[in-house]
């Protein structure tokens, strides 16, 4: 039995070594190892597969059925692109990572991490969040040709995307503004959960940590950022009616964050952010058909009517890989909107029986965790539901082909499947024959 803990310690120092690549990968890219960018873009898998092999000889996976269905998805899709589809192996292995690599690690995640380990990783992005925004701002006021701004194998053209008034999106540690994006969707879902729980943080973190939040909207020039934020506050407003209780400890953090906006609004920094922010979301939402077009563009991208309206769409799908950017670049695409549009390209790529069942796949993890977290609020533990503000869009429509995106869609699949976990006492843990009482081995190798 200590064997089998020693190896989960083993597995849970893997997945913290995964979430440290997931955020500071493309900083490897772009500042520190520029001339193995290419190679570092996918160094993760390696340990995603060391990761597999401990929990496969541990046997540590919750929802195997769940996890085996995917897996059989990917591979039938595989034998189907070589046969029916573009028949090129090398993007057919690069569109098979996602089912047989990345996605089952969630699963080892969800049966190794416990409750601690999920707030513990929540404890340091909060503490990674303040330093993660200062360099945002620094970010965003130099110009793209300095270092900090350096792109992709030390791209002296600067990592930022277009924004607005002559600024631009900026990266942050990642490679790209959707790791960042993506990075602060997690951060503002666990920032809104310690001001729900408070008692894991200092008070002055979460403080600093209200201020970055609020910051990270204008100065991410990001409308995915801004519409997250909306959504994890929706689902923090949402605990707050139902357990009226919880509003005496946040009342105070919220009059804070209003004084912390109205300060902001007169600071020529921040409002020069802010002007940026107003105008690109009003220019986009001009474009896009005002708020309500631009909130369903940017949250389903496309509707079922277009996917069943394409002229693209066999039985076996053009073959998985094919709109990832290995595979747009291999194959010369010039028209290739299915690159943004996930369900779109999950069913021109797998077709249509086995596209759709992976959609209702995904839409049925999200929906089983939605009532499994909203049965932990009537316990007091919001952990699950702050969580599923951030996951639920991510589980839905991340796009899997993207190597950050498939991180944090793995990352935070697992953390949830944890995060609903019953907690062993130890009793139970006795109870099983594992009759260590040492309580400093217990906190070391179990909490």
């Amino acid at each position: 039995m200590i064997k089998k803990r020693v190896s989960n310690r083993t597995i849970k120092k893997a997945i913290w070594i995964y979430c440290f690549l997931l955020v500071f990968e493309g900083a490897l890219r772009k500042w520190i190892f520029p001339s193995l960018s290419n190679e570092i873009l996918l160094i993760r898998d390696p340990l995603a597969l060391l990761i597999l092999f401990l929990g496969f000889k541990n046997n540590l996976f919750s929802e195997k059925n769940v996890m085996s269905v995917m897996m059989f998805l990917g591979i039938f899709s595989f034998i189907a692109t070589l046969i029916f589809g573009h028949q090129s192996l090398n993007i057919a292995i690069y569109g098979l990572r996602p089912f047989i690599l990345h996605i089952p690690v969630a699963f080892v995640i969800g049966s190794v991490f416990d409750r601690e380990s999920v707030i513990k990783l929540g404890v340091w992005t909060m503490y990674l969040l303040i330093p993660m925004t200062m360099l945002l701002m620094i970010q965003f006021y130099s110009p793209q040709s300095a270092w900090v701004n350096r792109g992709v194998g030390g791209d002296v053209e600067g990592s930022g995307f277009g924004g607005a008034l002559g600024f631009f999106r900026s990266s942050g540690t990642f490679s790209f503004i959707n790791g960042l994006s993506l990075f602060y969707g997690l951060a503002s879902a666990y920032m809104f959960y310690f001001l729900l729980d408070p008692k894991y943080l200092k008070r002055l973190i979460l403080v600093l940590c209200v201020i970055a939040t609020i910051l990270s909207i204008p100065f991410t020039i990001s409308r995915t950022v801004f519409f997250q934020n909306i959504l994890c506050l929706c689902f923090f407003l949402f605990v707050l009616i139902r357990r009226p209780e919880s509003l005496k400890k946040v009342i105070p953090v919220c009059l804070f964050m209003g004084l912390i906006i109205f300060f902001f609004a007169d600071n020529k920094y921040v409002s020069t952010a802010s002007e940026a922010f107003t105008h690109r979301f009003l220019d986009a939402n001009q474009t896009e058909g005002g708020v309500s077009g631009s909130l369903v563009n940017r949250t389903f991208g496309t509707s079922l009517s277009d996917i069943f309206s394409s002229n693209d769409l066999t039985f076996f799908g053009k073959g998985i890989g094919m709109y990832s950017n290995l595979g747009i670049q291999t194959f010369h695409l010039k028209d290739y909107k299915e690159a943004d549009f996930e369900w779109l390209k999950i069913i021109t790529e797998m077709g249509l029986i086995f596209g759709l069942i992976f959609i209702l796949l995904r839409v049925k993890i999200v929906i089983t965790i939605f009532f499994k977290a909203l049965k932990k609020i009537n316990q007091n533990d919001y952990l699950p539901w702050m969580l599923l503000s951030f996951g639920s869009m991510i589980i839905l429509l991340g796009q899997l082909s993207q190597p950050t995106a498939l991180g944090f869609f793995t990352l935070i699949l697992g953390l949830l499947i944890a995060s609903l976990k019953k907690e062993q006492t130890v009793k139970e843990i006795i109870d099983k024959g594992e009759t260590v009482l040492d309580k400093k081995y217990l906190r070391k190798n179990i909490i």
